[in-house]
């Protein structure tokens, strides 16, 4: 499974913490925060603070 995360976000961190717990492998795929493609090809827009 892919989680496509941002650096420091709390959120991402606790999905990767709890699929740790119930062992569960993740591909971490690091997003910068000025990349709007890559949001907007998986789910059609960016959204956020900074969009």
């Amino acid at each position: 499974m892919k989680l496509y995360t941002y650096s420091h976000c709390p959120f991402c961190a606790r999905v990767s913490y709890i699929a740790g717990k119930l062992k569960i492998k993740l591909e971490e795929v690091i997003i910068d925060y000025d990349d709007i493609e890559t949001p907007t090809n998986l789910i059609g827009k960016k959204i956020g603070t900074y969009s």
